[in-house]
């Protein structure tokens, strides 16, 4: 305050965080973009450890507002911690940041997107219970039987609920979860192709 820099306003943090929890990218991209004469806070005296720290605080803020716009919890933890390891190896930080950013908000706008399709038809019970015991399982291998088991009910009617409401197999949204699941392993993570393919069940 004596040196007249003070931090960035406040209002500038909620819109970019209530870009992501909108899955709103045109609006983020305007909010990274926005020109203002505060600072960001210094958490450290070594510049790049203090841009680190920016980065971690950034990331988790972020994943909470993706939470908040849909996407599941240990899905947006998991990114998250991620997104943080490659901060701690990287100098271009900044810029690692706004694309991490980016991803969440680009995964809340798909979901958002999926919602809207199905918003005028009533989702299934079982079809949502389908999809918590997948995501719960998806470095296992997963078989249609067993969800039915799960949820006590026969393995023919759930595909056929599944099938009407997602219009997918079950069989096939598995395939797409875990591929989903990979593509972000391969991007991000430090796991080689064969200790992906065994954690995921391939």
């Amino acid at each position: 305050q004596e040196l007249e820099e003070p931090h960035n306003p406040y209002e500038q943090e909620i819109r970019e965080l209530t870009s992501i929890e909108l899955g709103d990218i045109e609006m983020l991209k305007k909010s990274i973009g926005e020109d203002y004469l505060g600072k960001t806070g210094v958490l450290s005296k070594d510049e790049l450890r203090n841009t680190k720290n920016l980065g971690i605080v950034v990331m988790t803020l972020a994943s909470r507002a993706a939470i908040r716009g849909g996407l599941m919890p240990e899905i947006s933890y998991s990114m998250s911690d991620v997104f943080m390891q490659k901060i701690e190896e990287m100098t271009d930080i900044y810029t690692a940041i706004r694309q991490f950013e980016m991803e969440y908000a680009k995964l809340v706008a798909e979901i958002r997107k999926q919602d809207e399709k199905k918003s005028k038809e009533k989702q299934s019970i079982w079809v949502e219970a389908s999809k918590e015991y997948i995501f719960k399982h998806l470095h296992e291998k997963i078989r249609v039987q067993e969800i039915a088991d799960y949820l006590h009910l026969n393995s023919s009617y759930l595909s056929e609920l599944f099938k009407q409401q997602e219009s997918m197999t079950l069989t096939d949204f598995i395939l797409q979860e875990k591929v989903k699941l990979t593509k972000n392993l391969l991007t991000y993570s430090p796991y080689s192709y064969i200790e992906i393919a065994t954690y995921l069940g391939f």
